[in-house]
């Protein structure tokens, strides 16, 4: 027979269930967000996920778009994707400590300037 866990054993570990879930919603909303970067930033606002129609206008400032920008969304959609398409507890890779999701905000954060201030010093 196992003997009971100490309580404060027992406390940790729900503790860390209950931030595996809040970390996992994190990375949904930070999913969505950059879904939501797509479409104003990134593609310009040309296509809208529930719009009826193209901004073909929008698309003229699309061209300055390189490789290593499709990979860093491509990365960080997927990195999100990870963690919030399974449950936390069906993870085979630890969810991320609370430093490294704000290391990933603020990834999305820099970059947004960054390509806004690319198309604006295009115009």
């Amino acid at each position: 027979t196992s003997l009971p866990p100490e309580s404060g054993e027992s406390d940790r570990n729900k503790t860390e269930e209950i931030y595996e879930a809040q970390a996992s919603n994190l990375y949904v909303k930070l999913r969505e967000t950059w879904e939501r970067f797509i479409e104003e930033v990134f593609l310009n606002g040309a296509i809208q996920r529930f719009g009826r129609e193209i901004q073909t206008k929008r698309l003229s400032e699309i061209v300055d778009l390189t490789p290593d920008d499709y990979n860093i969304v491509k990365d960080n959609m997927e990195k999100c994707s990870k963690y919030c398409h399974n449950k936390a507890s069906d993870l085979i890779e630890e969810v991320p400590k609370s430093a490294e999701f704000l290391e990933d905000v603020i990834i999305l954060e820099k970059y947004t300037k960054e390509i806004r201030k690319r198309r604006q010093n295009n115009k």
